[in-house]
């Protein structure tokens, strides 16, 4: 943390937007149990560490359209795709790939990536990572 009690990106933390600093991380690590009451841990995402921090995963009873699961959280952010799909996708199907796939759906526009970027990374970013609001959208 910086001295202001704020999150810093160099503490290996995501930073801190909006949200208190000790329930985004009470959210984050939480773990939660799917319909099999298996404990879960939120997935790792390497381009947005904190989708609970940002606003993009909220908790939630809502049932996932991709796996039919009620796991606890649901992924609030934007969605690129034919179908209308609002707070209804998990972040583990987010995380697995199998919402983009099943809805042919991103979750961040892939327009605006400049210079040599690999198209794994590409993919990684648009159809496996949460997305989010920007202040132009």
């Amino acid at each position: 943390m910086d001295p202001t009690g704020a999150w810093s990106p160099t503490d290996g933390h995501a930073h801190h937007v909006g949200r208190s600093s000790r329930s985004a991380w009470v959210l984050r690590s939480l773990r939660v149990c799917d319909a099999r009451g298996v404990s879960e841990q939120l997935p790792e995402f390497p381009y947005h560490p904190d989708p609970v921090a940002t606003g993009c995963v909220e908790k939630s009873d809502a049932t996932c359209l991709s796996c039919e699961q009620a796991r606890g959280l649901i992924y609030t952010g934007p969605v690129y795709a034919v179908e209308e799909l609002v707070d209804c996708l998990c972040p583990w199907c987010i995380a697995d790939g199998s919402a983009a796939a099943r809805f042919d759906a991103a979750f961040t526009d892939h327009l605006p990536v400049y210079g040599n970027v690999s198209e794994a990374v590409v993919a990684a970013v648009t159809t496996r990572t949460p997305g989010f609001s920007g202040w132009q959208q």
